[in-house]
């Protein structure tokens, strides 16, 4: 089955996008809290940041995330994953 099947059959992108737009954002805080959140090292996910690839910004000089974005960030990487397992071409986020 491909992703867009997947997609259309179970409308996951545009419910996320509702619940993104529509929702009061809750913001993850600390780079700790965010690593922790997304499963991965600290210095992982500040190479992402660096990088360009995770959108995040400083209040107070400490980094904070919506938690809203993170999850459809991690939709993006899942599906990025299942395009590359089925071997179709990898997609831009939005």
């Amino acid at each position: 089955m491909s992703i867009d099947a997947i997609l259309q059959k179970h409308a996951t992108t545009q419910s996320l996008t509702d619940r993104f737009l529509t929702e009061p954002q809750t913001y993850i805080k600390g780079s700790k809290a965010i690593a922790e959140y997304l499963g991965m090292s600290q210095p992982t996910l500040l190479k992402l940041i660096h990088a360009g690839d995770l959108p995040a910004f400083l209040v107070a000089n400490r980094l904070q995330i919506s938690k809203s974005l993170l999850d459809v960030w991690l939709l993006y990487r899942q599906l990025e994953a299942m395009n590359a397992a089925l071997g179709e071409p990898a997609r831009p986020m939005p």
